[in-house]
């Protein structure tokens, strides 16, 4: 497998990417501002499992709770 370098215009910042299918698009890049304070901890993330397409997602989970779907490689988090 190849790795995709990406660097960020301007910045010292890079991204190695090992995904062949990855194919990002730069829209708009700003300058990095100040340091905002420190939020409130979120409450995170828990990959539940795989599924294969999103018609084999579950009708509903917690909030937090998340899915691969191995169709399209994307992870599905639910909010609410």
């Amino acid at each position: 497998m190849t790795d995709t370098v990406l660097q960020v215009v301007g910045s010292d910042q890079i991204l190695i990417v090992s995904d062949p299918a990855f194919s990002p698009t730069i829209i708009h890049v700003e300058a990095v501002g100040p340091v905002g304070p420190v939020g409130p901890m979120g409450q995170g993330v828990t990959l539940a499992g795989t599924v294969a397409t999103t018609g084999n997602l579950p009708g509903s989970s917690s909030p937090g709770t998340a899915y691969l779907v191995t169709a399209n490689n994307h992870i599905y988090v639910w909010s609410a």
